[in-house]
């Protein structure tokens, strides 16, 4: 059993004690781990391999993995469209003339959904916040760092995540500084090379 610091671009650091011998042997463990490993490029620092095939090696001592996701064509517009579509069905007519004004949805540019999401969040933050404006322009500034998570993740599992975190930075459940906190502390377990080496990703 050896310690595999794995660490994705889209959940940060999580450690995992394995016994694999193979990359498809290792997803399977990380997926059991709610760990993402699908559309994702998986790189070893031992040797700075590429994970691509089931059957490829892994190191046999502990080691760090980086998980990134890999570009995809489609980008955000059809995660986009799957948000509005269960805002919808969550909030019936009123999300229905937000989305649909001028002409239904499904047929906007992506750019005029990223609009439309951002101000739904924002009149959902205002209905339900009594506070001052300071809080109003945080919010505001929470749902702009929000539609940036959405849009540079590249596959559904990391959305639905940058979604649930939404949700917790609308609610005030979360805060950014509860954010980088949890990173720092994250962090911490990198040895200096180990972050050395994933920073020549950043």
């Amino acid at each position: 059993m050896r310690k595999i610091k794995v660490f994705s671009t889209a959940t940060g650091l999580k450690i995992v004690e394995s016994s694999a011998v193979t990359w498809g042997e290792l997803k399977e463990e990380l997926s059991n781990a709610d760990v993402s490993v699908s559309n994702v490029k998986a790189v070893e620092n031992r040797t700075n391999t590429t994970l691509e095939l089931d059957d490829a090696r892994l190191p046999e001592s502990d080691f760090v993995l980086m998980l990134s996701p890999e570009k995809t064509k489609s980008g955000g517009y059809s995660e986009v469209r799957k948000t509005i579509q269960d805002i919808i069905l969550q909030y019936g007519d009123s999300a229905r003339s937000h989305f649909n004004e001028g002409k239904n949805y499904t047929i906007k540019p992506f750019s005029e959904l990223e609009t439309l999401l951002k101000e739904w969040y924002e009149m959902a933050n205002n209905f339900d916040d009594d506070s001052d404006d300071d809080t109003d322009n945080g919010s505001e500034v929470q749902i702009n760092n929000i539609i940036a998570l959405i849009r540079n993740c590249d596959y559904y599992d990391d959305r639905s995540m940058s979604m649930e975190l939404a949700i917790e930075l609308i609610t005030g459940t979360k805060t950014i500084d509860d954010l980088c906190v949890e990173n720092q502390e994250t962090m911490k377990l990198l040895t200096p090379e180990e972050l050395n080496w994933l920073n020549k990703f950043k």
